[in-house]
């Protein structure tokens, strides 16, 4: 079976304001979503890029936006989803555009897509079919990839999650593992009024069986007495039934 080496997967874009190419950013690729409609057999594919914090381009000193943000993207074949994370959720802004589309930059201005494009490399992988394979892989400091599917509640709609695993627990007195993994991207089922790359969350995922998993998605969430939604923070769990599947790359 082939996977995604994510020690070799990018992707590129280039950004411009009024008419200037201000920034080429190449980000690396930290998982795959594939939503599969069971109904039609339409598919799409979301990567989540490797987050950073807001800066100012290429100026000397205070190249780092204050107040600070944290931002992520989630990107499709023609689209890109950025999120901007503030220590207060009052001011987080999500943002999706295609090239030529405009985006709301810090300082109010708005710049947009010249170039978007994607690196991605595949590698064969073996699957570990049992928690001694998986912990013999582990400590044999082998790449992994787990394979995550899940369905929503009325099983039209599949989710096909991938992801490294550089973070792995096992026991080898027991035979016993523990996957620990994120943030990926989980796709939010209820919520049904909205474009399918705004519906995806992020989350980490944990399992230590194959057929169930444990989701704790980033969810708005309260550090004040009186319960007020403040921040967010990884604070929503959802078990699941699943199908987990681990491999060790052939690198």
């Amino acid at each position: 079976m082939n996977l995604h080496d994510y020690q070799h997967c990018y992707v590129f874009t280039t950004s411009a304001r009024d008419g200037i190419e201000r920034n080429t950013c190449r980000a690396q690729v930290l998982s795959r979503c594939e939503l599969i409609n069971k109904e039609t057999e339409d598919s799409q594919q979301f990567y989540l890029a490797k987050e950073c914090i807001g800066e100012y381009m290429y100026q000397e000193g205070g190249i780092t936006q204050t107040p600070t943000s944290h931002v992520w993207s989630i990107c499709a074949k023609n689209k890109m989803r950025q999120d901007k994370r503030f220590a207060s959720h009052d001011r987080d802004i999500s943002q999706v555009v295609g090239i030529g589309e405009k985006i709301k930059t810090f300082s109010g201005q708005s710049s947009y897509l010249t170039e978007y494009r994607f690196n991605m490399k595949l590698t064969s992988a073996d699957s570990l079919k049992d928690p001694q394979q998986i912990t013999d892989a582990t400590l044999n400091s082998k790449s992994l990839v787990g394979l995550t599917k899940v369905e929503d509640s009325n099983h039209v709609w599949q989710a096909i999650l991938e992801y490294p695993i550089p973070y792995m627990n096992v026991h080898p007195p027991e035979s016993q593992f523990q996957v620990d993994v994120g943030p990926i991207l989980f796709p939010d089922f209820r919520i049904t009024n909205a474009p399918l790359i705004s519906q995806l969350r992020l989350c980490y995922v944990l399992f230590n069986t194959f057929d169930q998993a444990e989701f704790v998605l980033l969810a708005p969430s309260s550090t004040r007495d009186d319960g007020r939604l403040d921040t967010l923070h990884f604070s929503e769990v959802l078990i699941k039934e699943s199908k987990n599947e681990i491999f060790s790359l052939k690198t």
